[in-house]
């Protein structure tokens, strides 16, 4: 499933949000990962997941 990213017209309230951080991050995983069924297998999955790409403020 791919978030929908709302249009943004601040960089503080919009751009630097957790809300549009957060959407960007879901898109960027890979689909093994959007899709899996449970939460346990979701948590391991995400903590062996690099992305060198990712650009959210908690990554630069």
């Amino acid at each position: 499933m791919i978030c929908r990213v709302d249009e943004v017209r601040t960089t503080r309230y919009g751009k630097n949000s957790f809300r549009f951080e957060a959407v960007q991050v879901w898109n960027s995983l890979p689909e093994d990962i959007r899709t899996v069924d449970k939460y346990k297998d979701f948590v391991r999955l995400i903590r062996t997941w690099t992305d060198s790409k990712c650009k959210c403020a908690m990554c630069e």
